[in-house]
């Protein structure tokens, strides 16, 4: 079946009856990207001590990394995050319920720098300036610079 949509297929389309074809259809992927927020509130599929969300919502903010490695607050709770980690995973059930959502949509074709990241591996070239892509491995270049053969000096 993959040999037939091979160069066909669309992540974002439907498939046939008989699955061998890409319709024109899109699929509805539900929410568009988006951004979690703080705000949101998830529900564990097993219970955890009653003063664990207290515990957890302490804010543990630290202003340098001397004080973060200090405090003690801090590593408290990194005890508490390993313990629901270990017990989720012990159970086999990474699952969450979502109970309240606070989200903060992304434009749909990518943001300011995801676009240039995107224009930049596609051909080099974001909002008209050529980024000059160079080969580590010969003289040859993509763009207006020329870089030297890249010759490796490991092993020597």
């Amino acid at each position: 079946m993959m040999a037939a949509l091979k160069g066909q297929v669309d992540i974002a389309r439907a498939l046939t009856e008989d699955k061998t074809q890409v319709t024109a259809d899109y699929l509805d992927g539900g929410l568009p990207r988006h951004v979690m927020g703080d705000g949101s509130k998830r529900k564990l599929p097993f219970d955890l001590p009653k003063d664990t969300a207290t515990r957890l919502a302490k804010d543990t903010a630290s202003a340098t990394l001397k004080a973060a490695l200090n405090d003690t607050s801090l590593r408290h709770r990194e005890a508490l995050q390993s313990q629901i980690l270990a017990a989720a995973l012990a159970l086999g059930d990474m699952t969450m319920e979502l109970e309240a959502a606070e989200i903060t949509p992304l434009p749909y074709d990518g943001t300011d720098l995801e676009r240039a990241a995107m224009a930049f591996h596609h051909k080099g070239v974001a909002d008209g300036t050529d980024l000059a892509i160079r080969s580590a491995a010969s003289l040859s270049t993509i763009g207006s610079l020329i870089m030297p053969p890249f010759t490796s000096t490991m092993g020597t």
